[in-house]
């Protein structure tokens, strides 16, 4: 599924009567729903590498722009890690250039580790989260700017 499929999904979605809706594409699925009074919040299931298999994949929730900058934000409160472990480098600092389905960072909620992975390719503009923060549902973690191939 590419952008452009992706930010019209999104239009169609707002100009309808709708609360929720999903859509299956090619193994992505984005799925949006409006809370009453508030904008639709797309998010997207993207697999979690088989290297973090002892991990929980998480469904991030992303907000595509006009400025091609993705927000990628914490479905779920818990504490945020941004290093696979403690004394290791972070995944993903401000310049990587990460692939989708990347881990990016982890919540841990409720002792469970729940993998963040990126929703598509492209390069980190911004960690607007510190290791170790407690974050909350919709909580803004990486703005990632997508690459031009970055959807497909």
């Amino acid at each position: 599924m590419n952008i452009e499929r992706i930010r019209s999904l999104i239009d169609l979605f707002t100009a309808a009567p709708l609360t929720e809706f999903t859509v299956e594409e090619g193994g992505t699925r984005l799925h949006m729903r409006r809370d009453a009074g508030r904008s639709p919040q797309p998010v997207s299931d993207v697999p979690v590498p088989t290297s973090l298999t002892p991990l929980l994949p998480v469904t991030e929730a992303v907000q595509p722009s006009t400025s091609d900058v993705l927000t990628v934000r914490a479905l779920l409160p818990g504490t945020l890690y941004l290093c696979p472990s403690p004394g290791e480098p972070p995944f993903v600092t401000v310049g990587s250039v990460v692939k989708a389905g990347q881990t990016v960072a982890i919540i841990e909620a409720m002792k469970s580790m729940n993998a963040i992975a990126s929703p598509c390719a492209g390069t980190v503009v911004r960690v607007a989260a510190t290791n170790e923060d407690v974050v909350d549902e919709g909580q803004v973690l990486i703005e990632l700017r997508i690459d031009d191939a970055g959807w497909e």
